[in-house]
C-alpha cells in the first residue's frame, strides 16, 4: 500500500494535513532499523506489524516503558540528571 497516494483524501477525510504523521512514521520506522544489524533490520522489516501486539503484552509494557523513560531522561540537563544505577 502506497500511503503517500492515499495521503490527500486521508488528510481531506480527516480535515487537516496528515504528512508530518506520516514523515515521523517514515523516520521512526528508519531509526529502529539503523540502530539494528543486518540480521534485526530483516527480523524487523518482516515483522513490524506485529510490533503493536508484542508491545501489549507484559514483556513489551515493560520495553515500552523503559524506552519512554530513557526518551525522558534525555529531556533532563545533563547537571541534573541522575547517574547511572550501575555508578551509584
Amino acid at each position: 500500500m502506497n500511503l503517500q497516494a492515499l495521503l490527500p483524501l486521508a488528510s481531506q477525510a480527516v480535515g487537516r494535513d496528515l504528512s508530518v504523521e506520516l514523515n515521523l512514521f517514515y523516520r521512526a520506522r528508519a531509526a529502529v532499523g539503523s540502530a539494528l544489524t543486518q540480521e534485526g533490520q530483516l527480523f524487523f522489516s518482516q515483522n513490524w506489524p506485529k510490533l503493536v501486539d508484542f508491545m501489549e503484552t507484559p514483556e513489551g509494557k515493560k520495553a515500552v516503558a523503559s524506552l519512554v523513560d530513557a526518551w525522558a531522561q534525555s529531556f533532563v540537563p545533563k547537571s541534573f540528571a541522575k547517574p547511572p544505577e550501575s555508578a551509584v
